[in-house]
């Protein structure tokens, strides 16, 4: 399922880079957003692959739209218990503006269903 959020980018934390039990290198950035929505939510956004080098240019203070979907896991603790973690995955920010023309919209609109059709 697709999402989509506009804000200003409160933080942006470091680039986190290790390898994956399966042995394949892995790269992962956090950015942390709050919407322009009436109760001004804070979001946490996780940026992966190549998309942390695609979305460099982002600081405090940038103002986007992102599009992104949520993720969740499960695993059974050391006590047995089931446990579940979700993730906020960014695939598509872009600078915000207000007046967002229609054909942008449809751009957006593809890009989503894009996205969707090869995480399938």
């Amino acid at each position: 399922m697709n999402f989509q959020l506009s804000g200003e980018v409160l933080r942006v934390l470091p680039v986190e880079r290790g390898t994956t039990r399966n042995g394949y290198p892995f790269q992962k950035q956090t950015i942390v957003v709050r919407c322009f929505d009436k109760e001004q939510h804070v979001v946490a956004l996780d940026l992966r692959g190549s998309r942390v080098d695609e979305y460099d240019y982002l600081k405090q203070g940038s103002r986007i739209t992102a599009f992104f979907e949520i993720d969740s896991r499960s695993w059974v603790d050391n006590k047995g218990v089931e446990r579940f973690n979700s993730t906020n995955e960014a695939y598509l920010i872009r600078e915000y503006c207000e007046d967002v023309s229609e054909a942008q919209m449809i751009q957006d609109q593809m890009a989503a269903v894009a996205h969707s059709m090869q995480v399938k």
